[in-house]
């Protein structure tokens, strides 16, 4: 199942399913989105929480501060990196990766590994509401 947001939105708590963010659509997340988050021309996202793929299309905007499980494409549009991708960054246009980011092998230990079951995938509202306030970011 796929979420379109077009207006502006701010997601708390988990969306199962991909989510992609339309031409004049903006998105603040601090919650999490078990799918892939798609950023097309024209929209724009804020990432504090966690997404499992991330793709910036031509003409998007996004700016992840919280943590990708999977892979990041940037196929064209404006990207910057201060938190966490725990799978490959491809880039091209305009991708920066800002001083503490980590990305790929050097993002062991995450925000949220620490306090998951070996055999889990995605934190409990509560376990992701607990690592963001322990690090003073709520």
């Amino acid at each position: 199942m796929s979420t379109a947001i077009s207006g502006f939105s701010i997601k708390v708590g988990a969306t199962h399913g991909d989510v992609r963010v339309t031409s004049g659509g903006k998105l603040t997340l601090i919650g999490a989105i078990a799918g892939t988050l798609t950023v097309e021309s024209g929209g724009y996202a804020n990432i504090i929480g966690l997404v499992h793929g991330l793709v910036i299309e031509p003409g998007g905007r996004a700016k992840l501060r919280g943590t990708c499980m999977g892979d990041a494409s940037n196929q064209g549009g404006d990207l910057e990196v201060r938190g966490i991708i725990k799978g490959a960054l491809h880039g091209r246009s305009i991708t920066r990766v800002m001083p503490g980011a980590k990305i790929g092998a050097q993002a062991t230990g995450g925000a949220f590994t620490s306090a998951l079951h070996p055999h889990s995938t995605w934190p409990s509202r509560r376990q992701f509401r607990n690592s963001y306030a322990l690090r003073g970011r709520i």
